[in-house]
């Protein structure tokens, strides 16, 4: 549905605010995207992390000396909170890197690009 002609855009100089609309919906798309697949992979790093860091554990256990056999690794609420926040900050990081291109360019010269 238009609203506008583009002519009416274009005299209103209400263009470049569509433009930044388009942007800032393709960089939200962006964002939505890239931090619902995060989400599932923080969650499924839980379970396989605390596993994992089992597994290593009792490995450099058997490994050690007699005196050092008992080794505990736990992963704390702490430590998940941390590591999920620096993960946000490189997802953002890179969204923003890579949506740079599209929030230079205008909408129809990155379609016009495309083909």
């Amino acid at each position: 549905m238009v609203f506008f002609s583009p002519d009416v855009l274009q005299y209103a100089d209400l263009r470049n605010c569509t433009d930044r609309f388009a942007q800032a919906i393709v960089l939200l798309q962006m964002f939505t995207e890239t931090f619902a697949v995060a989400m599932l992979s923080f969650a499924a790093a839980i379970p396989f992390g605390n596993l994992t860091a089992k597994k290593a554990g009792a490995y450099l256990a058997s490994q050690a000396a007699e005196g050092a056999a008992s080794l505990h690794v736990q992963m704390d609420a702490v430590y998940l909170v941390h590591f999920y926040l620096i993960g946000i900050l490189l997802i953002t990081v890179s969204v923003v890197a890579s949506a740079w291109t599209i929030l230079c360019l205008k909408p129809k010269d990155i379609l016009t690009k495309m083909s």
